[in-house]
């Protein structure tokens, strides 16, 4: 507020005068002398004075001038520099802007065209105060609204003291191809060392906070790819990285990002690469993985998980499987609800697109069989109250889902992996609970017409349960057996396979429950399951696979028991039938004439 004097000694204004004036140009002819004489004002000493002071710009370059007039015949004046869109139209060398906004691009820019404006306009009155990053954006909205764009897509402010550095690391003047060298020159171990003792990731850090808030991402996208291949194993750069709070700028970069299904390809890649980046810092050790994770979980995480795009998805996986490495208390976190629902969308992905790294394996295999999370995640991956047509399925108020199915391939290829590791009793019995639960909605009388899995979720999960061997009593015998013998009426009515591959499924999970494993060895002996086993040593048109699992549970299930060796010696031979397929392992088949179920008898000699 002015004070008391200010106002009381304050001079009486006659007129304000608004002009625009050549540079170094001001002379009492028109239009200066006729505006300036009706208020009898010193056209001289304007004349000197504004020459004075635009002697810095280029003659003739439009100058805009606001004259206050007073009542003494006095007079005051400032000076501006031209409008944007003036600088603009002499940047891009045309006359007008577009006549049709949004339709039509007249002129291209370039970064330094719109940093050398800002300094320019940073000089003007109402601009000495604000920032360069602010005016510059500023310029870039005039010069969209007059449909001009930038030739190459460069983060269009750049102060000097981070160009310099990077300009002479790169021998090149041009920063898009500064970037380029630099990032060939990082590929090796040697160029990564020799770039570290310059200390270019700074600079380059640097770099990327200056573009975060740009509107124009090529910029960013070249900086965390030159960052990613200098912390690509080198040490001095990953511990550098860590100390210049690079995390804190990535975490920055990606949370301003506008997160949606329709994210254009450059932003994914600005995903990917950033999360590239920080896989490479984590692999330096715990300090790394721990400012990885707090700056970035569970926020940003969660919301690249919902992208739901396969490119971003593999990698994420990698940074959490990293971080997750050694850790206890970061898995911990990661087993809380909030990081398994960011696990649930990558599975909802990788079910949906497949997978091309292991990372994804991994993870899985940490939570589910190494820790005890795989109900909550198996749960989360199910809808309630979902119902499909499908007539191999009830009426039920739990459907599962293709995402249930896959995330149990997964755990059973990695089982598969480590026959000689024992699961935990948490996960068996969440199997067996969704065994039972499964079993309520598979209609065992009609047989399903697609092929393998079935297309219906809640059948596709059975191949990979840990199966009694009820299922298999309660079922016909497999094609081959059942044709090789007579067939008489019965009342009794057999199951069959609700969908090709179920027998084959059964035995498989047998075949492996059964691996060098004596008390489930004895365990079939005791149910009185040998000759069942025995029976699916057969080809089946239904089951692909069949026999060869057959014999794997057989050979399982005989190796190292002379209990059941000593079973299978001693089976009766009467009136058999002669099956291919089973004398070529000593055993053919002969009908119970009680139960009428086919059976399988030694023939080997002892």
């Amino acid at each position: 507020m002015a004070s008391l004097k200010e106002i009381l000694t304050r001079r009486p204004i006659s007129a304000t005068i608004r002009l625009t004036v050549p540079a170094g140009g001001a002379r009492p002819a028109p239009p200066v002398g006729p505006a300036l004489g009706q208020y009898r004002l010193n056209l001289m000493a304007f004349c000197k004075d504004f020459n004075a002071r635009t002697q810095k710009y280029k003659p003739d370059t439009p100058m805009a001038v606001t004259i206050t007039a007073f009542k003494d015949n006095t007079f005051e004046f400032t000076v501006k520099s031209p409008s944007v869109t003036w600088y603009l139209k002499k940047a891009a060398g045309i006359e007008s802007g577009s006549g049709r906004s949004g339709h039509v691009v007249v002129a291209t820019l370039t970064p330094k065209h719109i940093y050398e404006i800002a300094k320019i306009k940073q000089s003007d009155p109402y601009c000495q105060y604000m920032s360069l990053e602010s005016i510059s954006k500023s310029i870039i909205g005039t010069a969209k609204s007059m449909e001009m764009e930038n030739t190459s897509p460069l983060t269009l402010v750049v102060p000097e003291h981070i160009l310099g550095p990077l300009f002479v690391s790169a021998n090149c003047a041009k920063l898009d191809q500064a970037l380029e060298n630099l990032k060939e020159t990082a590929k090796t171990p040697d160029g990564r060392l020799k770039l570290s003792s310059v200390k270019i990731l700074p600079i380059v850090l640097d770099l990327t906070r200056s573009q975060i808030f740009s509107s124009n991402h090529y910029i960013l996208l070249l900086s965390f790819k030159l960052l990613r291949d200098l912390c690509a194993g080198e040490i001095l750069n990953q511990n550098c990285f860590i100390e210049e709070d690079g995390v804190n700028v990535v975490a920055r970069a990606l949370d301003l990002i506008n997160f949606d299904a329709n994210s254009s390809d450059e932003i994914i890649e600005i995903i990917r690469f950033g999360l590239e980046l920080l896989g490479n810092v984590c692999g330096a050790g715990e300090e790394h993985q721990a400012a990885v994770w707090s700056q970035l979980f569970p926020v940003v995480f969660k919301d690249i998980a919902g992208l739901r795009v396969k490119k971003t998805s593999d990698v994420l996986s990698m940074v959490i499987y990293s971080c997750c490495h050694g850790s206890s208390e970061i898995m911990r976190q990661l087993c809380e609800v909030p990081g398994l629902r960011i696990v649930a969308e990558i599975v909802r992905t990788a079910s949906r697109d497949g997978l091309e790294e292991d990372w994804l394996l991994g993870l899985l295999a940490k939570i589910c069989l190494e820790e005890a999370y795989f109900s909550p995640l198996f749960f989360m991956l199910s809808t309630t109250g979902a119902h499909e047509q499908n007539n191999n399925l009830k009426e039920t108020g739990d459907i599962f889902t293709l995402e249930n199915g896959f995330l149990l391939s997964i755990l059973f290829g990695s089982l598969n992996k480590k026959r000689d590791e024992n699961v935990s009793k948490e996960f068996a019995l969440s199997i067996l609970g969704i065994l039972k639960r499964v079993v309520t909605v598979v209609n065992f009388f009609s047989r399903g017409q697609s092929t393998l899995p079935t297309g219906a979720p809640a059948v596709d999960i059975l191949g990979l349960l840990d199966l009694l061997i009820d299922f298999l009593r309660e079922l016909g015998p497999p094609l081959t057996i059942k044709k090789s013998i007579r067939q008489e009426s019965t009342s009794i009515q057999l199951k069959v396979c609700p969908y090709k591959g179920f027998r084959r499924d059964i035995v498989a999970v047998i075949a492996n429950c059964l691996y060098g494993m004596k008390h489930v060895q004895d365990e079939i002996r005791q149910k009185d399951a040998i000759l069942l086993l025995l029976q699916q040593c057969v080809t089946d048109d239904y089951n692909e696979f069949l026999r060869e699992y057959g014999i794997r549970a057989v050979r399982n299930l005989l190796e190292g028991n002379e209990e059941n060796q000593k079973v299978v010696a001693e089976l009766e031979i009467q009136g058999s039938a002669n099956v291919p397929e089973l004398a070529e392992l000593g055993f053919q088949m002969e009908l119970d004439p009680h139960t009428r179920r086919a059976k399988l008898v030694n023939i080997s000699p002892c």
